[in-house]
């Protein structure tokens, strides 16, 4: 199967150490990664693709990073009410407009971030609202 989307490369190439330009760097590692047979992504057979992205965010530890602003936000999700067992739920709270506009897998790093503040916004209100009420 032909990788036909690269966004996965591109957002761990943002975590790079900018070394020498963004295409030469892409062109870099697309030559390591088919041992010097193309240096075009487009190029690259699926494991080969799969084995660079796998080994980059293994060193840049951008898996990591991503587990836990998910964790984090679910964690906040949950502390407001929500069902964070249910993907369905938790789907359907992130696509609203004014939480985040997309489904919670496909959010990025920055986007995470984002809802992050929006859910301590909301959940700092609510405790607000609450402790009038007592």
């Amino acid at each position: 199967m032909a990788i036909t989307n690269y966004r996965r490369f591109y957002a761990i190439l943002r975590y790079m150490p900018p070394l020498y330009s963004r295409d030469e760097q892409k062109q870099q590692l697309a030559l390591q990664y088919t041992n010097g047979r193309t240096d075009s992504l487009r190029e690259m057979t699926a494991k080969e693709y799969n084995a660079m992205c796998n080994d980059l965010e293994r060193d840049l530890g951008t898996k990591e990073i991503r587990r836990k602003k998910r964790s984090c936000c679910l964690k906040l999700m949950q502390q407001l009410g929500k069902d964070t067992t249910n993907w369905a739920i938790v789907d359907e709270y992130c696509l609203n407009p004014r939480i985040a506009g997309k489904v919670f897998r496909e959010l990025t790093n920055d986007e995470l971030d984002a809802l992050e503040r929006k859910l301590r916004a909301i959940k700092h209100k609510q405790d607000k609202k609450s402790s009038i009420n007592q």
